[in-house]
Order: structure tokens, then sequence, then C-alpha cells
């Protein structure tokens, strides 16, 4: 008994590390693009600046 609660408590640490993991690496993509989202802009911006002078 106590070996198939000790699997069933790995498993679910497991499983909520790897959750845990995706989510910070999800999170850090999201942080990435919002730091990319100025130089995007401006860059359009310019872009457009030029097409209409």
């Amino acid at each position: 008994m106590s070996f198939i609660t000790n699997a069933m408590c790995k498993i679910v640490i497991s499983a909520i590390q790897n959750a845990t993991t995706h989510v910070l690496t999800e999170k850090i993509r999201v942080i990435e693009s919002l730091n990319k989202l100025p130089h995007l802009s401006v860059t359009i911006y310019s872009h457009w600046r030029k097409k209409s002078s």
C-alpha cells in the first residue's frame, strides 16, 4: 500500500514541477515578446513616417 502511495506522490510532484517549469517558460516568452514590442513599434513608426513624408 505504501509503495503505491509513494509512486503516486512522485508522479504528482513531478507533474507539478513540469507544470511550474512550463508556466515559467511561458511567462519568460511573454516578457521577451513584450520587450520586443517597443522596438517593433518604433520600426513600424519610422517606416510609416518615411512613407508619409
